[in-house]
């Protein structure tokens, strides 16, 4: 299980609050608490139009700005967990934290596309909509195609020992 990861029998529970897996506890708590507070107001602004105080839209616009930044900081997350670990493969990749936050991108705009498209109309989203955001995939992929050969050129001119190695095993 994971509680070793909180739990040292010596010493008891551990708190280092900028250790990287405290941090992404931070990080994926502040996202999910203030995506819950907007899903609860945006419930309360469309049931309750008539009666809901006229600065509900904005506290709404305000923390989807904040959660857009923390979704960016997430999303390089598991790239940085892994680049700070001791595996030499991992830190010897300094690309692998924006690898991720393509990867995060591209799976994201695709998700976003195919729902504009299943639920057209029901959202009533315009065809234009869903074609706008295709049209971003190709500069997108050629970005995470950029990411993975630099992090392929970095990981195979590493000198730490078995880099290579290690590096042609993921490829095969």
């Amino acid at each position: 299980w994971f509680w070793h990861l909180f739990y040292y029998p010596p010493l008891g529970f551990t708190f280092k609050p900028l250790s990287p897996l405290w941090i992404g506890i931070w990080v994926l708590q502040s996202f999910v608490g203030i995506s819950m507070i907007m899903a609860i107001l945006w419930l309360v602004e469309r049931r309750k139009a008539e009666r809901a105080p006229r600065n509900l839209g904005r506290m709404i616009n305000a923390l989807s700005w904040i959660n857009f930044v923390v979704a960016g900081v997430l999303m390089a997350y598991s790239g940085t967990l892994l680049a700070s670990t001791n595996n030499q493969l991992w830190t010897a990749a300094p690309l692998l934290p924006p690898l991720f936050a393509a990867t995060v991108l591209v799976s994201g705009l695709a998700l976003l596309v195919i729902t504009a498209l299943v639920y057209r109309g029901v959202w009533k989203v315009s065809d234009q909509v869903a074609f706008r955001l295709a049209g971003a995939f190709p500069i997108l992929i050629v970005i995470l195609l950029a990411l993975l050969v630099g992090q392929a050129i970095l990981v195979n001119s590493s000198p730490m020992e078995g880099a290579s190695l290690q590096l042609r095993v993921l490829i095969n």
